[in-house]
């Protein structure tokens, strides 16, 4: 026995299946009529997954009849192409993903519940729809398998005491997560994450609230849209001559993710290239140094996003500047120096880090020279291939000075150069 749903009357469903039937015999040549080319599951049911032994629940599902002329309608009186009781009711008595197919018009089309044996007590089970894009596209899924990740609010992800259970997805679209082993002290409210390889992993706007054990979580859709690149980029304005350097830096909700300098004796230009940035994010941009100021911007689907930041530095005055960059030595390109200026406490600070392991570990010597001349240099830290040290700027001439870092590995020197402004004292 089949189940029809919303229980039209028996003379207008035959009808209406007759006249379906009729026009999807065939194609139509030129001059007839259109017909029926396909069905689709435009929405799925909210109820994704089930205990053995419970009754099939539709509400959400959405059907769509498409024809060969573009047009298209929601259809109602579909039929569940699955054997019912004497009361129109599906019971699902088989564990696993079970397809459920639903017909009407001679087409068909389907969607996949989840069937579990049970629930335990100290289980919560999570379920519901996804979709992921990237770059507005979807993705080959056996390329970039996603991840589900749950995270307690107020934690960052690469918290390495946060509960984050992973899952594998196994569909296309469809996801269920079991958390087990669990009590009261995991109750709280936790947002998603969606973690692709090569893409990182990103926070939604999507929550649950954990209350109660032994249940079932269901309807959760989740709508996720990545970007491989977007570049920032725009001028900014500090109302500020005698401030020739900066270094912004943008921050999403938890953390920096990247720092571009800018140079605002010859521009006030400046890029961001940011990597794995959701669609709708908001950045917050400050000035290195700067506390009190900011400003705010929302990602939008442009790879290339123009915009303009102002900065009221004009109360700023001696003992500020900042300078930042972070670039390769020449010809060795696994060396890298970052170097910033801050005058307010009179030091030139500069870090030297090498991407390379070495076995045995060679001689290693360091030296600064600014405006020909080698300068004193005191060690912050020296860890491995790391190094970190400072200079005094007290003695340095107001305006544009020269400095050159040379690392000599093994006798072999590697050097770099680049410039910094000082304030007029």
């Amino acid at each position: 026995m089949k189940i029809r749903k919303n229980g039209l009357a028996a003379l207008c469903a035959l009808l209406m299946v007759f006249t379906m039937l009729m026009i999807t015999a065939c194609p139509p040549e030129a001059g007839e009529s259109v017909y029926l080319d396909h069905l689709q599951t435009t929405h799925f049911p909210h109820k994704t997954t089930y205990v053995i032994g419970e009754e099939l629940d539709i509400d959400g599902l959405e059907i769509t009849a498409f024809y060969s002329n573009g047009s298209s309608h929601v259809v109602t009186d579909y039929t569940i192409d699955r054997e019912a009781d004497s009361q129109g009711r599906i019971f699902l008595e088989q564990e696993g993903n079970i397809t459920i197919f639903v017909s009407w018009g001679g087409k068909s089309s389907a969607f996949t519940v989840f069937v579990i044996p049970e629930v335990e007590p100290d289980q919560i089970v999570l379920a519901g729809y996804f979709d992921l894009k990237v770059d507005g596209e979807f993705p080959a899924w056996e390329n970039f398998p996603p991840e589900l990740i749950l995270c307690p609010e107020d934690t960052d992800i690469w918290d390495s005491n946060a509960f984050i259970p992973f899952l594998q997805f196994t569909l296309s679209n469809q996801w269920m997560m079991k958390l087990d082993d669990l009590n009261e002290t995991y109750f709280g409210k936790y947002y998603f994450w969606v973690g692709m390889d090569g893409y990182g992993a990103y926070k939604t706007s999507y929550h649950v609230t954990l209350s109660e054990l032994g249940v079932i979580i269901d309807g959760i859709d989740i709508h996720v849209e990545l970007f491989t690149e977007v570049t920032i980029q725009g001028t900014v304005n500090i109302n500020n001559p005698n401030i020739k350097n900066i270094q912004l830096r943008a921050y999403n909700e938890y953390n920096q993710i990247d720092s571009c300098s800018v140079n605002l004796n010859e521009s006030n230009s400046f890029t961001f290239g940011i990597y794995n940035i959701l669609k709708g994010t908001e950045l917050t941009i400050k000035i290195n140094g700067i506390d009190d100021q900011e400003e705010t911007l929302t990602v939008d689907s442009n790879n290339i996003q123009n915009v303009t930041l102002n900065f009221d530095l004009s109360s700023v005055t001696e003992g500020h500047a900042w300078l930042y960059f972070n670039d390769a030595f020449e010809a060795n390109n696994n060396l890298y120096l970052s170097s910033w200026l801050n005058d307010h406490e009179n030091r030139l600070r500069v870090d030297i880090y090498d991407q390379l392991y070495y076995d045995p570990q060679p001689v290693r010597e360091y030296s600064l020279f600014v405006n020909g001349i080698e300068r004193d240099i005191v060690i912050i830290e020296h860890l491995g291939n790391d190094i970190q040290f400072y200079i005094s700027t007290t003695t340095l001439s107001a305006g544009w000075n020269y400095a050159t870092v040379i690392v000599a590995i093994d006798g072999t020197p590697f050097a770099k150069d680049f410039a910094f402004w000082v304030n007029q004292k």
